[in-house]
This record gives structure tokens, C-alpha cells and sequence, in this order.
């Protein structure tokens, strides 16, 4: 019976180390995974990082052009703006002037009339 036990307690021994071996396998298994997965995860990281930096520059290059392009717009429609206005003042001025020479021009058939009716007058009474 001794011989029993001994041999029970000698297999179950066995079979103990046998699974503390499996067992310590599959924790440097697990390990192993684990060490892969965070170097994966920090490559993972560090790409998203330059990702989203090569994003936001690119954004950033995009939005210096369309404030370029909006300056240069506003730089043209003050030009524009100026021009029109020129031409407007000018049109304005020459407006001014026909009127003026048309009370002018008014003006001397007006005396020529008054003249004419005159010595119309004269003639009449002669």
C-alpha cells in the first residue's frame, strides 16, 4: 500500500509538473502575444501620429491658398470697385457739363429769340 501511494503520489507529482510545464508555456505564449500586440499597437500609434500630421499640414497648405486666392479676390474687387467708381464720377462730370451747355446753349437761343422778337417789333412799327 505504501508502494501504492508513493507511486500515486510520484505519478500525480508527474502530471503536476507536466501542467505547470503547459501551463508555463502558454504564459510565455501569452506573453510573447502581448509583446507582439504592443509593439504593433505603438507601431499603430506612432503611423496614426504621422498620419494625422501629414493631414493637418496638408489642411493647413490648403487653407494658406485659399486665403491667398480670397486676398487676391478682394484685392481685385477694391480695383474693380475703385475703376467703377472712377468711371461713375467721370460719367457724373461729363453729365454735368452736357447740362450745362444746354442751359448755356438754352440761354443764348433764349436772347437771340427775345432779340429777334425785338426787332420784329421794330420792324412793325417802322
Amino acid at each position: 500500500t505504501f508502494r501504492k501511494m508513493a507511486s500515486t503520489l510520484e505519478d500525480s507529482h508527474f502530471r503536476l509538473q507536466k501542467k505547470v510545464a503547459q501551463l508555463t508555456k502558454v504564459v510565455v505564449h501569452l506573453n510573447t502575444l502581448n509583446e507582439h500586440y504592443e509593439a504593433d499597437k505603438d507601431e499603430l500609434r506612432a503611423f496614426h501620429a504621422d498620419e494625422i500630421k501629414s493631414v493637418k499640414q496638408e489642411n493647413e497648405n490648403q487653407l494658406e491658398l485659399l486665403e491667398k486666392e480670397i486676398r487676391h479676390k478682394e484685392e481685385a474687387m477694391q480695383k474693380l470697385t475703385a475703376n467703377t467708381m472712377a468711371v461713375e464720377n467721370a460719367a457724373q462730370n461729363r453729365l454735368l457739363e452736357v447740362e450745362n451747355e444746354a442751359k448755356s446753349k438754352e440761354s443764348d437761343m433764349q436772347a437771340k429769340i427775345t432779340k429777334m422778337q425785338n426787332e420784329a417789333r421794330e420792324n412793325e412799327k417802322k
